[in-house]
C-alpha cells in the first residue's frame, strides 16, 4: 500500500512534484520511461514477487500509479493547482476514503500483479548540476552520458534499485 505518495519530478500540477531528492534528481529514465517513486518503488515491490494494490495521493500521483502499474486501487486526496498548493478534502474524508480503497484493494488482491521491469535494467539519472553528476559516477558501473546524466545498466532489479539510491546519495554530497 503506498499512502501519501508525491508525482515524479516534473509533473504539471503534481503537489510536492519530487523523485526521492528534490533537491538532486532532475529526472530518471527506466529503460528509457520517466518514472517517479512509485514506478521504482513498485518494481522494487514487484522484485520480491509483492504486488502495488493501492496508491494514494493527489490526482496526478494516481493517474501516474494507473499509467505504469494499470490494474490498480487508487485514491485521490486532492487536486493540485501547483507545486505548493492544492484543493484537499477534509482529513476526516481523506482518512475514510483511504480506509475504504485499502480495504477494497485488500479484498481483491489476489487480482493484482506484481509489476516487473524487463531485462537488462537501464537506469538513467539527470541531476540538478554538473557537480552532482561527477560524484554519482564515481559509482563502479556507471558511465556518464551527458553534462547532468548518468546510466547504469543491470539484468538485477535489487542491484540497479541500489545503485540509483547510491548515485543519489553521492551526488547529494555536492548540493
Amino acid at each position: 500500500l503506498f499512502i501519501g505518495y508525491h508525482a515524479r519530478r516534473g509533473a504539471y500540477t503534481g503537489v510536492l512534484e519530487h523523485t526521492y531528492h528534490g533537491g538532486v534528481v532532475n529526472d530518471v529514465l527506466v529503460n528509457g520511461k520517466p518514472m517517479g517513486e512509485t514506478g521504482i518503488n513498485a518494481a522494487m515491490a514487484g522484485y520480491f514477487k509483492v504486488p502495488v494494490v493501492l496508491v494514494t495521493g493527489d490526482s496526478v500521483v494516481t493517474e501516474e500509479a494507473r499509467s505504469i502499474l494499470g490494474s490498480v486501487e487508487t485514491v485521490t486526496v486532492k487536486e493540485g493547482v501547483g507545486r505548493f498548493a492544492a484543493r484537499c478534502v477534509s482529513p476526516l474524508k481523506a482518512r475514510v476514503l483511504i480506509k475504504k480503497g485499502a480495504a477494497r484493494a485488500l479484498k481483491s488482491a489476489h487480482k493484482f500483479k506484481p509489476f516487473r521491469i524487463k531485462q537488462p535494467i537501464k537506469i538513467d539519472v539527470s541531476f540538478i548540476h554538473t557537480g552532482m553528476t561527477e560524484m554519482a559516477e564515481l559509482l563502479p558501473g556507471t558511465r556518464r552520458i551527458d553534462g547532468r546524466t548518468v546510466t547504469f545498466v543491470s539484468d538485477d532489479y535489487l542491484e540497479a534499485f541500489k545503485a540509483l539510491r547510491a548515485m543519489i546519495t553521492l551526488a547529494g554530497t555536492n548540493v
